[in-house]
């Protein structure tokens, strides 16, 4: 997936084998594409980014896991908390800020959530 603002433009790939993330840098001689290390080595879900900040939120998840994580300015992650032990499935998100995202999912009792 491409991931783009007016400032921050990302790559977040997801082969078998794993997940990347790269920043692509973009100057008149052309453009080039900077790897950057994930937080986690699940694999990529979902991504989304906030246009006011530039904030770069992942979603990882792997079986029973999931993990969200946020990716500031200056390249830090943070690790966001949710409700534990629902059996979530994410299906999606979208970041609004630095501060809020809104991830959907399934419950494992089949309920549809947004959190």
């Amino acid at each position: 997936m491409v991931l783009a603002t007016e400032r921050d433009r990302y790559v977040v790939a997801r082969t078998e084998a794993a997940s990347t993330l790269a920043r692509i840098d973009v100057a008149e001689a052309g453009a080039t594409a900077a790897p950057l290390s994930l937080p986690s080595t699940k694999p990529v879900t979902d991504a989304s980014l906030a246009t006011a900040d530039g904030s770069l939120w992942i979603l990882l998840s792997e079986g029973d896991g999931v993990e969200l994580f946020r990716r500031n300015k200056e390249g830090v992650y943070t690790r966001a908390t949710f409700p534990e032990g629902q059996g979530l499935s994410p299906t999606g998100m979208a970041a609004a800020s630095a501060d809020v995202v809104y991830l959907a999912g399934t419950t494992s009792n089949v309920r549809s959530v947004i959190l």
